[in-house]
């Protein structure tokens, strides 16, 4: 009969095992783009040493090592972060020897709706209001106001307020961006009667001064000054 023997390591009296393992990143793939509402996912990979591979360690965005469950074949769940993420990892043999430090970096995606509001006569471009956005992307808007206004400042309940038009920003959760617009044209006034130069022929000594007025919104208030006097408030407008 035969006997099959099972060989286990063995390292003679006086030698140490100097050769360090190996160890690589199968799950996820270096440059890829996470697709996943679940914020914890399986990172994964392979070790091997020609010996017996102890222990697996793993790193999310430089963070605290964490033990993997199993040695050649090794998995441990991680909380991912909108945006770009690295994972470091090394493994170990029984005799002390580290693997060089595997590292990649990938991107998990998360997308949020963004809430665009105008304060004013005016509009955004381009139109993203209401539109998901992928979290930690670079956007741009150009606020464009209506004629005869202008732009303030933009404001945010994440950013800080800035009049830089157009306006860079990274995408973030549930992000509200305002562009306040403010009327920047004076109304324009005529007197119609009495015209210039006229001659007036009345024993009437009070006399109707009348005009017109426009603006690109509403006029609120004309005044009147007969001779350099008191400013009286005029009916109409």
């Amino acid at each position: 009969n035969l006997q099959t023997l099972r060989l286990t390591e063995f390292v003679p009296e006086g030698y140490v095992d100097t050769k360090p393992p190996t160890i690589s990143v199968t799950s996820p793939t270096a440059g890829q783009r996470v697709l996943t509402n679940r914020p914890t996912w399986w990172v994964r990979g392979t070790a091997s040493d020609n010996g017996t591979v102890s222990n697996v360690w793993v790193s999310l965005n430089k963070g605290s090592w964490q033990k993997a469950n199993g040695t050649t074949s090794w998995e441990v769940p991680m909380q991912l972060l909108a945006g770009l993420n690295e994972v470091s990892a090394y493994a170990e043999d029984r005799f002390g020897n580290r693997s060089v430090t595997n590292g990649i970096s990938f991107t998990y995606v998360v997308t949020s709706p963004l809430t665009l509001v105008t304060n004013g006569l005016g509009g955004i471009s381009p139109n993203l209001g209401g539109k998901q956005l992928e979290i930690g992307t670079q956007q741009t808007l150009t606020a464009v106001p209506a004629p005869g206004w202008a732009l303030t400042n933009w404001t945010s309940n994440q950013l800080p307020p800035t009049n830089r038009n157009p306006l860079v920003f990274k995408m973030a959760k549930d992000l509200v961006i305002t562009a306040n617009f403010v009327d920047a044209q004076k109304p324009t006034l005529a007197i119609s009667s009495p015209t210039a130069g006229q001659r007036v022929l009345t024993n009437r000594p009070t006399w109707w001064v009348r005009g017109t007025a426009s603006d690109n919104g509403t006029v609120s208030n004309v005044w009147v000054s007969l001779n350099k006097g008191s400013w009286q408030k005029a009916n109409g407008t």
